[in-house]
């Protein structure tokens, strides 16, 4: 889980999406103002991530590791998905 864990926080900063150390089955990452309506999308495809936004920020979200293939498929749908700050 942690090669998998550092993996992915890799992925999000490739997407300039700030990922925070964890040592945890999970990882903080601030997508910025344009978090929340990416959070919803991904809701209503069944991805349901745990948004921090209104604790820490806009844009904040908590995202447990999964399997190698479930984040695979969240990284693939956030690509997909969320439309990167100018």
């Amino acid at each position: 889980m942690k090669r998998l864990r550092t993996w992915f926080a890799a992925e999000l900063e490739r997407l300039d999406v700030k990922a925070y150390p964890s040592s945890g089955n999970f990882l903080l990452a601030n997508f910025g103002p344009s978090g929340p309506a990416l959070f919803q999308k991904l809701e209503k495809k069944g991805i349901l991530l745990r948004e921090r936004s209104k604790d820490i920020g806009p844009g904040f979200v908590r995202i447990t590791i999964g399997t190698q293939s479930e984040m695979q498929r969240l990284l693939k749908t956030i690509r997909k998905e969320w439309k990167t700050p100018a």
